[in-house]
């Protein structure tokens, strides 16, 4: 909470889709929680307001432009909103919420983390990196092994992420 660990904005970046969506829930569940969107032009010009706020909203493309500028500061949470916009580490997407500081990693996403390991791995580099280790580990200790049907490193792979997905069901 604000009042146990201090000043620090969490960011949330999302599709610009859903900008909107995430300004009204935040209004909606967290009224008292000061409410900034890091787009559009104006941007620049409020730029004194990032630290200041308690919640900054942003989507992806902003993510990128701006990611020298965002880096420089330490969130409590960064959140990523549809984190299969990551899911190719080698993008600029994926590099630029890399680089973002914060003291928690939250990733949300409505499609099944089963779709492509590699797409697991991307995420997962983002939220804890190393957790499953390099991408050349993880393409040579999970990857061939499962695409070649041994269940059993599927299900050791399976428990080792178990405990960091929340599934709705």
């Amino acid at each position: 909470a604000k009042e146990d660990e201090g000043d620090a904005p969490s960011l949330i970046v999302c599709p610009t889709s859903v900008l909107s969506v995430w300004k009204q829930e935040v209004k909606k569940w967290a009224p008292t929680l000061s409410l900034m969107t890091w787009h559009g032009a104006e941007r620049a010009e409020n730029r004194r307001l990032l630290k200041k706020s308690d919640i900054v909203v942003t989507t992806y493309a902003i993510l990128r432009r701006d990611i020298d500028e965002l880096s420089k500061l330490r969130f409590r949470y960064a959140i990523l909103d549809e984190a299969q916009y990551i899911k190719n580490w080698a993008t600029t997407t994926a590099k630029s919420a890399k680089q973002l500081k914060s003291d928690h990693r939250l990733a949300l996403s409505g499609t099944p983390v089963e779709n492509h390991l590699i797409d697991l791995w991307a995420i997962f580099d983002f939220l804890a990196p190393g957790f499953l280790g390099k991408l050349s580990e993880f393409q040579k200790n999970y990857v061939r092994p499962i695409e070649d049907g041994d269940v059993k490193v599927l299900e050791g792979l399976r428990s080792r992420i178990r405990p960091f997905v929340l599934r709705r069901k």
